[in-house]
Order: structure tokens, then sequence, then C-alpha cells
């Protein structure tokens, strides 16, 4: 909408031939919406008119031309914010408001015994920490219970992801395996690979079966942030021993 140099370009008569120029401002009825906008129009259009003659270039009215400085500061904030959820974050529906198991002290090697996930310890393009978080909170479900066994990584790479179990497991999938599948002991998923068996075809009565109360940590999906508190796995599942 080309500015013409002529008197009263931002009378009121103006500001109602730009209106009708921008029917979704207001449609037909623009009587309410030219009270609140016309005096920042005015003002507007006062302040391009002065600056006219020095532009090397023809200003015209826009979109724009009746928001106020604090309308446009206020749409172009460009400042960061943080929404408190992760990188990865996904909606789920937990059962329990909140969840505050006993936590205890494990140490865990995955890395001594598995080639790819001593390999996950270098730069590569392999997701892996899905594993380790599923089996580091199955083992802490059976310590809470005085259990102690250690449970099959082996088993959860290769029964939970279909395809490539690089490409990791969201939190809404972890929570219906480890419902629907479980997990098995490490030394059961062992004997199994020495006679030559499918890990997946362990039957149900040597599994255990959890029920996932809440599944979220400080930071669900981000992993990395959670090694600053000490603890990069282990929080992320509050998960309950079904048998």
């Amino acid at each position: 909408m080309s500015v013409l140099h002529t008197e009263g370009i931002c009378s009121s008569e103006a500001y109602d031939v730009y209106l009708e120029a921008y029917p979704v401002k207001c449609g037909l009825d623009c009587t309410e919406y030219k009270e609140e906008h016309f005096d920042t129009f005015e003002k507007n259009c006062k302040e391009m008119v002065s600056r006219q003659s020095y532009t090397p270039y023809q200003m015209e009215f826009t979109m724009l031309m009746d928001f106020s400085k604090n309308n446009l500061d206020g749409i172009m904030d460009m400042e960061q914010k943080h929404s408190r959820r992760g990188s990865y974050y996904e909606p789920i529906e937990a059962k329990e408001e909140a969840v505050e198991p006993a936590f205890t002290t494990m140490d865990r090697d995955f890395c001594s015994e598995d080639a790819e996930l001593r390999a996950y310890a270098k730069p590569n393009n392999c997701s892996l920490s899905w594993v380790t978080m599923i089996v580091n909170a199955g083992e802490r479900a059976l310590a809470m219970i005085g259990g102690s066994e250690k449970l099959s990584a082996a088993f959860v790479k290769k029964c939970y992801a279909e395809g490539d179990a690089c490409n990791g497991l969201g939190m809404a999938d972890i929570a219906e395996e480890l419902k629907k599948i479980g997990l098995v002991t490490e030394r059961e998923a062992n004997r199994v690979l020495e006679e030559g068996g499918n890990l997946c075809s362990i039957p149900q009565s040597k599994r255990f079966t959890f029920k996932v109360l809440k599944a979220e940590g400080p930071n669900r999906g981000g992993l990395m942030n959670l090694i600053g508190e000490g603890n990069p796995v282990l929080t992320l599942l509050s998960i309950d021993l079904n048998r």
C-alpha cells in the first residue's frame, strides 16, 4: 500500500482505507478496533512521513502500521526460553503423581563384555544409553525388594528395538515394553546364547516384568544433563516389580 504525498495521509479517513486493505484486522465492523489503534497508526504514520524526504526508497503502509513499539517488542522477543522439558520430550501418562524410590548405590560395568557398548564410549552415531537405562532401572527395582540379580543388556538390545538398536527407543515405548516383554537375568541370557538359542524366545516364566509408575527424569531423553549430577541413567525410570 504505497504512501502518497498528500494532505490527510495520517488522518482518520486514511486509516479507514488502510483497514479496508487489511480486512483480517477487524472485518467489516472496525469501530472498536479503530478506537483502540488509531492513535498508534497516526503516530507511526507521521514518523514515517517525516523520514520520507531523506529515505532512498518509497515508504509504504504495512500490516504492522498500527502496532505499537511494545507490541512489536513482544512479537520479536528472540530471548531463549527454557520450558523445563527435555530435548526429546514426549507426553506420557503418569500412573502416580510422585514417586520417591529408596535409592541405593550400585556399581555396574556394561562395557567389559560388550563390544558395541565399549564403542559407545567413543564418538559415534549409535545411541545405546536407552539399553543401560532400562537395565539399571530394572536392577534398582529388584534391589529395592532385596534382589541382587544382574539383568541382561543383550536381551534388551535384541528384543526391545525393532530394526537398528542404535536408533534408540522412546520413553512411552520403553514403559510399554517393560510391562509386556520384561527383563531376564544375565545368567539366563548367557545360558540361552551358549546353547545357540534365541534370546527373544525365553519363556515368560523366566522373565521379570515391571510396571512403570512415572517415566521421567530431570530432563527426559537428555541423558547428558544428568551426568553432572553423577547419575546419568539411574533416575529416569521409577518402576515396581510385578513378578
